[in-house]
């Protein structure tokens, strides 16, 4: 059935965001966001604008209106490649040069990521921006 929580759900996991992360990002409980995905609360039109931003989705996919599957972001890559090479977040971002609360905001679409740093990733990790951008299935 497509409802809004399997829509949150299926941009969730393009973003690589587990329930407790989508909550700190929002200032909610994860019950909150528990209940979102189960249906059993509806969404505040004023989380509205904030989720999607977070989600990096349009409110027409949110509520229905348009069926484009949000691509994984960037930083949802990133995530993805660090957990497959055990690597923490702490130790990819001094590897980085950055702080891990900058790291965090890459990965939930907070910041933007300039391209010097997508190229140190890019190198350090062993990947290609294509992968990350989504133009290649290849690392």
């Amino acid at each position: 059935m497509d409802t809004v929580g399997n829509r949150i759900r299926l941009a969730m996991e393009q973003a690589g965001m587990k329930q407790y992360e989508l909550a700190k990002e929002m200032g909610k409980a994860q019950g909150t966001v528990n209940m979102w995905l189960t249906g059993k609360r509806g969404l505040s039109m004023d989380d509205v604008p904030k989720l999607c931003e977070t989600l990096g989705i349009s409110p027409n996919y949110l509520f229905g209106y348009e069926n484009k599957v949000p691509k994984k972001t960037i930083g949802a890559k990133m995530k993805e490649i660090l957990k497959k090479n055990h690597i923490l977040q702490k130790d990819a971002a001094q590897m980085l040069g950055i702080t891990p609360g900058e790291m965090s905001h890459w990965f939930v679409g907070r910041a933007n990521i300039k391209a010097e740093d997508i190229e140190k990733f890019c190198e350090v990790f062993h990947t290609t921006p294509n992968y990350l951008m989504g133009y290649s299935e290849e690392k």
